[in-house]
């Protein structure tokens, strides 16, 4: 039977600069800063930014999780995926912690926790699925210490790192509560605009950028200069008419605005929100597209399972 991960994402310092000194000692460890607490259950309870990170460490260091708990670093072009390995030690001095792990103690007045951890896997980016590649780029993730991964695609694609078999069961268990929406969290959000693109291109737009760079609210522009109105389903974009397009790999925003179409993988109903309905529908009159979200998923066999299923041609 395979297993059911619990997953965390960790980040060894600020932009991983102790990952060298803690992955190539012995034991490797992850290691989170907090403020020092008189006893454990105290500082797991704490409140304030840090409180859900102490709580996610404290349940990742837990007996009973230790079997299942897998621990995700990413740093410059790799991949590492750890296990922990025995209970974490509790350093506060600067000069335990210099003698363990080299220069690592950057405030005395922090408590230090090390979790010793095995190295499973490490994997450069080019051979992961994009969607855990730009982990990274999840600021919900990437500006914390320790945080248990909770998006279906990351953890579909950590799942497939440790064996694709599990990434195929890990699909079939999130599917039940995601739907056919599954698919597309599987993609990335770079992924997810790109899809977007060419479903507009491939419908007689022109996408003069994949990416929106350091545009807020506005990830593309697809413009209709041709003589006649493209008829996207719900989206109709009349001769040299231009239109804003945010895309959200989830459910829309809750505030909508007035010049902007959103693509999201919900069902709210707005003449401004393209949900998960608009997207299949796209898909099923759109083969070229088609045939690239087979080739970006080809790592899952799901994908062509479901394209099979929608009768649309994936060769």
């Amino acid at each position: 039977m395979l297993e059911e991960h619990k997953w965390y994402y960790a980040k060894l310092g600020q932009a991983n600069k102790y990952l060298p000194q803690l992955l190539n000692s012995n034991p490797r460890s992850v290691v989170t800063f907090f403020d020092a607490a008189a006893d454990l259950a105290t500082w797991r309870d704490a409140g304030g930014r840090d409180g859900p990170q102490k709580k996610a460490f404290f349940n990742a260091q837990s007996v009973e999780a230790s079997d299942t708990t897998r621990i995700a670093v990413l740093s410059d072009d790799t991949v590492y995926l750890l296990k922990p390995s025995a209970k974490p030690a509790r350093v506060l001095t600067a000069d335990d912690t210099a003698a363990r792990f080299g220069n690592v103690g950057d405030n005395t007045a922090k408590l230090l926790d090390v979790l010793p951890a095995c190295q499973k896997w490490k994997l450069p980016f080019a051979e992961v699925p994009h969607v855990v590649a730009s982990m990274t780029a999840n600021q919900s993730l990437s500006q914390r210490t320790f945080v248990k991964v909770e998006d279906p695609g990351n953890i579909i694609g950590l799942e497939w790192l440790t064996d694709p078999a599990s990434g195929n069961a890990a699909y079939g268990r999130l599917a039940t509560q995601y739907g056919e929406s599954l698919l597309f969290w599987c993609l990335s959000s770079v992924q997810m605009e790109t899809l977007v693109a060419k479903l507009c291109e491939e419908s007689g737009c022109f996408v003069p950028a994949y990416l929106a760079g350091t545009m807020k609210a506005i990830d593309l522009f697809a413009y209709n200069d041709g003589a006649t109105t493209l008829h996207l389903g719900e989206l109709e974009i009349a001769p040299n008419q231009k239109v804003s397009i945010q895309v959200k790999r989830g459910p829309a925003p809750s505030s909508l605005a007035d010049d902007v179409y959103y693509v999201t993988l919900d069902s709210r109903e707005s003449p401004r929100c393209l949900g998960l309905q608009w997207l299949l529908n796209r898909l099923r009159e759109s083969p070229c597209t088609k045939r690239w979200l087979i080739r970006a998923l080809n790592w899952l066999p799901a994908a062509r399972r479901w394209a099979d299923a929608c009768g649309c041609p994936c060769a």
